[in-house]
Formats: C-alpha cells, sequence, structure tokens
C-alpha cells in the first residue's frame, strides 16, 4: 500500500522535471501565466529566463520580441542554459519601441511624441527597419560609415576653441550657436564633438576637449572635416528627424514623401537585447538582434554566441574626445573563454565586438559599417590575452579594422578592407604600445585602407609594439603594407606580400630593432628597416614579382616568377613547400592558396 501511493506520487513529479528542462515562448500566442509548454508557451523570454537552470532550453517561437533578456541563473560546463530559435522560426529581439500618432506638421514634415529619451547623440529613429538621420548640415547621403561632412577653410584654433572659416556656411549670425559640430582635429586621428558658441555667415567658433594634447597633431586644422547636428532648423531633407528633449516631440520627414502612419516607426529603448553579467555557461542561438547588443562582465565566463544576426548595436553622435570606452560598445566578450562564431554583425557606433575576456574567440564572422562613429572602437577590439580571431569578413570601418591592445593574440584567415573611411594612420591591424608575447598574425588578406594624414597600413605595429610574429599576410591598395613605429623588438616577419601605395613597410627613424626577422618577403616598394633587423632572401622593389594578375588582386606566383625558391627555410613556417626551396611571398607556387574569410559572405 505504502509503495503504491509512493510510486503514484513520484512518477509525475519525474515527469514535470524532465518537462521543465524545456521552456517555451510565443510572442503571438503565449501568456507568462502559462506553464511554459509547447502547447502554452510563456509571452516574454524574460519569464523563461528568470526559471530556467543548468541544463535548460528555452524554445523562441518566431516573432519580435521587444525587452532585455538577463537569465536568473548559470549554467554549467556539461549543462549550459540554452536560448535558441524553435524549429529555426525567425525570432527577433529588438531594443525599439513603436512610435505612433503621427500627424501632419505641415512642409513634407510630420511630428509625434517619442516619451524616452536617451540622451542626445544616443536616440536612434528608424523607418521600416532602416536608421534615419538625425538632422544634421550638410544634408545626409545615406552612408552611414562615411558621412558628408563639409570642410574648413581656415582655421584660428586653442587648445580649447577654434573659430574656421567655410564659404558654404551662409546662415545668419548667431544662427548655429548651441549647435554641436562633429569633426577631426589635426591629423583627424579621431572623431569627436564640440559646441558651438557663436557663428556668422561664412564662419563658427565651437569648443572642444583636445583628444590627446600631443604636440599639435589634435588641434583643429585647415582641411579638416565636419558636420553639424542637434538643430531643430536642420530638418529639412527626407530620413531626417529631430527630438525636442523638453516635450518629446519628434519631427521627422519620411523618405520620398511617405506618410509614416503607414509604416513601421521605431526609435531606440534599450540598449541590451541580453544582459548576462554574472552569469556562465549560457548559450544563445539562432536569434537576430534589432537596435541593442549583448552585454556580460568579467563573470560571464564561457558565453556561446552562435548564428546570430544583430544590427544596430550601439548609437553614439555625442563623443568629446572620439576615444572609445574602455569596455564594450558592441557584443560584449568579457567573460573568459567565450565565442561568437557563425554571425552577421552590422551597423554600430562602436564595437561590433569587444573582447575583454582571456582566451575569447571570433570566427566565422561577417561584421560591417562599424564604428561609424570614427572612435577608436573597432569592429573587433581586443582588450585580453590568448583570445583568437578567425575566419572573418571585416569592412567598412570608421578607424582600424581590428584593435589590439593586449599581447599573445592570434589572427588568422580574416579577410579585412576598406576601414578609415573617417580616419587617419590606422590600419587593417592595429596594435599600439603592446607586447605581442609572440601573438600571430598570418594568413590575412588586407586592401583599401587609403587615408589622408600620415595614411593607413595593412598591419600597423604603432608607438613600441613589439614580439609580433607576422607571416604570410596579403596587402593591396594601402597606404603601407606595413608600418612599424619606434622601437620595436624580436618581431618575426616572414613570407608576406605587401602591396602598397607608398611603402611595403614604413618606420618612422632608424629605432631599434633588435631581434627582429624580416625573411623571404615580397616588397613591391620600399621598404624601411629598424637599427640591428636581420633582414635576408627579400625580393625587393625594383624586381618584378611576376604575379599571376596583380591588377585583380591574385598575387599568387607565375611559374617564371624570379621569387620561386628564393626564400630560406624557417622552421615550421616554411614547412611543405612544394620546390627546392621555399618561395618567397605568401603563396607557394604548386600548392594551393590559403583561404581566409568567413564562410557566410
Amino acid at each position: 500500500m505504502v509503495n503504491r501511493c509512493h510510486k503514484a506520487v513520484v512518477e509525475p513529479m519525474e515527469r514535470r522535471l524532465l518537462l521543465s528542462t524545456s521552456w517555451f515562448v510565443s510572442a503571438a500566442a503565449g501568456s507568462d501565466q502559462n506553464p511554459g509548454t509547447l502547447a502554452a508557451p510563456f509571452h516574454t523570454i524574460q519569464k523563461a529566463a528568470s526559471l530556467a537552470k543548468a541544463g535548460d532550453t528555452v524554445f523562441i517561437r518566431g516573432g519580435i520580441y521587444r525587452e532585455t533578456v538577463t537569465p536568473a541563473n548559470s549554467g554549467t560546463s556539461a549543462a549550459p542554459i540554452t536560448f535558441t530559435s524553435y524549429n529555426n522560426e525567425s525570432v527577433m529581439i529588438s531594443g525599439a519601441d513603436p512610435i505612433t500618432g503621427w500627424s501632419s506638421a505641415g512642409n513634407s514634415t510630420y511630428a509625434a511624441t517619442q516619451s524616452w529619451d536617451l540622451g542626445e547623440g544616443n536616440n536612434q529613429l528608424f523607418f521600416d527597419g532602416a536608421m534615419m538621420n538625425e538632422g544634421r548640415w550638410p544634408n545626409p547621403s545615406g552612408n552611414i560609415s562615411k558621412p558628408t561632412t563639409s570642410t574648413m577653410q581656415s582655421v584660428s584654433a586653442n587648445d580649447t576653441s577654434a573659430t574656421i572659416h567655410d564659404s558654404a556656411l551662409t546662415q545668419p549670425a548667431g544662427f548655429w550657436k548651441n549647435t554641436l559640430i562633429e569633426f577631426g582635429a589635426g591629423q583627424s586621428w579621431f572623431i569627436q564633438t564640440g559646441t558651438i558658441t557663436n557663428s556668422g555667415p561664412g564662419w563658427l567658433t565651437f569648443s572642444y576637449t583636445r583628444s590627446t594634447g600631443f604636440g599639435n597633431y589634435d588641434i583643429p586644422a585647415a582641411g579638416n572635416r565636419y558636420f553639424l547636428f542637434d538643430n531643430p532648423a536642420l530638418v529639412d531633407t527626407p530620413t531626417e528627424w529631430f527630438r525636442d528633449p523638453t516635450s518629446g516631440k519628434v519631427t521627422f520627414i519620411p523618405p520620398a514623401g511617405m506618410n509614416p502612419a503607414a509604416h513601421n516607426i521605431t526609435a531606440k529603448h534599450r540598449q541590451f537585447a541580453f544582459e548576462v553579467s554574472g552569469k556562465s555557461y549560457i548559450t544563445i542561438n539562432g536569434i537576430s538582434i534589432f537596435a541593442a547588443t549583448i552585454d556580460s562582465n568579467s563573470a560571464s565566463t564561457h558565453l556561446v554566441i552562435n548564428n546570430v544576426n544583430a544590427s544596430y548595436l550601439t548609437q553614439s553622435m555625442v563623443q568629446w574626445t572620439g576615444h572609445a570606452a574602455l569596455s564594450s560598445t558592441g557584443i560584449a566578450l568579457n567573460g573568459a573563454n567565450s565565442v561568437i562564431e557563425n554571425s552577421r554583425i552590422n551597423f554600430s557606433a562602436g564595437d561590433g565586438v569587444y573582447l575583454g575576456g582571456t582566451g575569447s574567440r571570433v570566427t566565422n564572422c561577417v561584421i560591417n559599417n562599424t564604428d561609424y562613429g570614427g572612435t577608436d572602437a573597432a569592429p573587433i577590439r581586443v582588450y585580453a590575452s590568448g583570445c583568437t580571431i578567425d575566419h572573418n569578413t571585416i569592412a567598412f570601418a570608421g578607424q582600424n579594422g581590428i584593435v589590439l591592445r593586449a599581447g599573445a593574440t592570434t589572427i588568422l584567415n580574416n579577410v579585412i578592407h576598406d576601414c578609415g573611411l573617417q580616419t587617419t594612420d590606422c590600419g587593417g591591424i592595429y596594435a599600439i604600445r603592446q607586447d605581442g608575447a609572440g601573438g600571430a598574425i598570418a594568413f590575412n588578406l588586407i586592401y583599401n585602407v587609403v587615408t589622408g594624414g600620415f595614411g593607413g597600413s595593412g598591419i600597423q605595429l604603432d608607438d613600441y609594439s613589439s614580439d609580433y610574429l607576422v607571416y604570410r599576410n596579403v596587402t593591396w591598395n594601402v597606404n603601407d603594407g606595413m608600418k612599424i613605429t619606434y622601437i620595436s623588438k624580436n618581431d618575426r616577419i616572414y613570407n608576406n606580400t605587401l602591396d602598397a601605395l607608398k611603402f611595403s613597410i614604413q618606420t618612422n627613424n632608424k629605432w631599434d630593432w633588435s631581434g627582429t626577422q624580416v625573411c623571404n618577403n615580397i616588397f613591391t616598394h620600399t621598404a624601411q628597416f629598424g637599427l640591428n633587423a636581420a633582414c635576408s632572401n627579400n625580393l625587393s622593389v625594383g624586381t618584378n614579382p611576376m604575379f599571376v594578375n596583380q591588377s585583380a588582386d591574385n598575387y599568387q606566383l607565375q611559374s617564371v616568377s624570379p621569387a620561386i625558391d628564393k626564400g630560406m627555410q624557417i622552421g615550421s613556417y616554411t614547412n611543405g613547400y612544394a620546390g627546392a626551396a621555399p618561395d618567397q611571398g605568401a603563396y607557394e607556387r604548386g600548392l594551393p592558396p590559403f583561404v581566409a574569410g568567413s564562410s557566410l559572405t
């Protein structure tokens, strides 16, 4: 009798425990009062996240979820907590909320109220999923990564203010007072913000904070580019808008004279789609993110972000010095041993991915149109040691492609192009004041990094960066293939093909390069070296390498190339060569060329 009662109680409990490992959510058909089953799902992901424990999976049905998901628990190494789309249905977590109640305000302009405010420069308006432009002068062209600007024709400046002259400024006296100016100062290393204090026809004066205080390189000068914003009078062309911070009224000119009441108009409201700070062993799979990003902290170890399509991660137009925060302004992998893979990232004023956790990885991702604010954020910004960045395609960045602020980083088989769209003196791969600790930069294709000022580089080891292993990279249509400045010791530069517009390798003086080896490379232009560098078996400018088709960016070697068999053996870096000796350059004749970039492109 007792045994039969025990059996009758325990078996249903075991079934409930088994079912509780899977939670179901549906924006269209769920209720948070439901038990969270497939037949009776929750309405919000957060409801499931508050219940999910180690080993549980949250299955999300197709739909748009306007929330920030904050898991209550961590998973374990053997039993992570997984958030995934159900049966590959289309799931989007959006940081934007609808704006309704639009009414005509005359002259093709419409008005509505946005009750929330993220602060000047952080608000963001979308028309059917496309970002609109906060009113600006000159009027925007539509290219967010390379905005339309005007030119400072002459400048009088000091450490805190500048007066610029531009004949295109035809507005009456005082028109621009208290408007904000976005500009690159001096060498335009960063894009930053200032406040206009006075103006008149053909001129304006603004206050600003110097970005570095280094020489005169960051003081406004003739030829600098700029645009103006944060002025209601600037809403005068389709796609422009302005939000009055006092009333919350949004004034908007839709594209092509359309009526916003018939379209999906949303504005950014939340910063994060997932907030996993303090939680470990969390997996996010098969989910799209819009107008938001993923946040974590140093305790958020072993995160896995897979097959995520994230767009408009962060928005910021006000950047007083042009320096990004020393924390993520994109998808944050701040905990150790985390990974983002097989994902697409498109549009972010700041980072695409920020690596703040040791041993983390970015692999097989496509990252476009990031750092459109032109700060020292980046498509991938590394602030932790021992990270790996491999098989990604990175394009259209305001400044650098990959920024290294930590050692022992491995960068392999990436395609990086069209960087430095708003700034100068940057690189497809850029390290500054770093001990590379033997970190490898290899099998990368880097092109279209051409800027003013000191120029753009394929790979830049700036300001006393040392101990990097750089081999089998190819650069073209860059100012310099590599740039190495100041003392730089123990670099190993092997079998690269460095095509460039100016220098294959450039340095800024005869600094000490003790321990540095430069071997087996092909230089299409002048290569400069520091003191005490060991250089041998390089094919230098003046000898035609006889590439298969240089004009079509094919840098493999023809069968009659003088680079064949002219390299030296360098341990494992030249193992497996096809002829009597290793070839010079990145490609070995007779072997298949290495493959770089994401398979998603």
